[in-house]
């Protein structure tokens, strides 16, 4: 799930039985003291055919990035941003993040900080799955170069990052860290600044 900065819209992907296909969902409230209204299934463009999840909201609910699998395509994911001018309006179309963001491998599961200049994402192509950042100076400008993260000594996987809003830590989750409990594990990493 994703929220925007108020609160108020939510989003998420969800599998339906019809189609077998994870499809993008969302769900609005009047206030943060009322419950969420059945959740609608977006239209196309945002789901149209193949996969469609892994949603990020930005705060002001105007953009929404995911992650676009294609029934008929090669295997491959694309980060893909749709863009609307208010709430009121649908996503327009779909337009890949260019590179150095996508990559010719399967990228997937994007976050984007408030004020839009840092972007992470996962590579998932084959184990070790790697956390990349690309930062960018303002909203107007390309993302610069990937900075990876990883773990000494894990080769599974390491995906769907979230940096805290101060930047001093990483979460994502893992199937495959020592000392899990579960399926996937939701993990921290914390900053440790550098010794001079």
């Amino acid at each position: 799930p994703t929220l925007t900065g108020d609160g108020l819209l939510l989003a998420f992907a969800s599998m339906t039985s019809a189609t077998r296909l994870d499809d993008v969902w969302v769900a609005t409230r009047a206030s943060r003291a009322e419950p969420f209204r059945p959740a609608e299934r977006l239209p196309a463009p945002v789901n149209a055919g193949g996969y469609t999840s892994a949603p990020v909201l930005s705060p002001d609910g105007l953009t929404l990035l995911a992650t676009r699998v294609t029934v008929s395509g090669p295997g491959k994911g694309d980060i893909v941003s749709f863009t609307r001018p208010t709430r009121n309006d649908p996503f327009a179309r779909g337009t890949l993040l260019p590179p150095p963001v996508n990559s010719p491998d399967y990228d997937a599961a994007a976050w984007l900080s408030d004020d839009g200049r840092v972007l992470a994402w996962t590579r998932m192509e084959r184990p070790p799955h790697e956390t990349r950042f690309h930062v960018r100076a303002s909203r107007a400008e390309a993302f610069g170069p990937p900075q990876s993260f990883s773990l000494p000594g894990v080769s599974g996987e390491v995906g769907r990052p979230w940096l805290s809003p101060d930047g001093m830590r990483l979460y994502f989750h893992s199937r495959e860290l020592p000392g899990g409990a579960g399926d996937l594990d939701l993990w921290v990493s914390r900053r440790v600044p550098k010794k001079k």
